[in-house]
């Protein structure tokens, strides 16, 4: 059994080259398909007046409904935000009177 760990190992990391090798093959070739119009996409999608339509290949739709606006009912700015812009503004004003003060001299 000693014998049979390094063919496995080399055996699996084969099998993962062959299976990249074949994945990327196919995806070339329907990439190809696709570019030249060969074949049809399997769904399409439209947007009007902010709703967006989706269409499959059958011709059934899903529309998405109108986003709903709602208003917010509390502060915007979070108490944390609030301090720090009143410790700015303050810094500010204290930084336009030092400058008042410097041109006097």
């Amino acid at each position: 059994m000693k014998n049979a760990k390094p063919f496995f190992t080399a055996f699996t990391v084969s099998l993962c080259v062959l299976g990249l090798g074949a994945g990327l093959f196919v995806a070339g070739y329907n990439t190809r398909r696709m570019t030249r119009g060969q074949t049809a996409p399997t769904a399409s999608f439209t947007l009007q007046n902010g709703r967006l339509s989706v269409k499959n290949s059958d011709g059934k739709a899903l529309i998405t409904p109108l986003p709903e606006e709602k208003t917010v009912g509390v502060a915007a700015v979070p108490a944390p935000a609030r301090v720090t812009l009143y410790l700015l503004q303050r810094l500010t004003a204290a930084a336009e009177r030092l400058a008042e003060l410097a041109g006097e001299w």
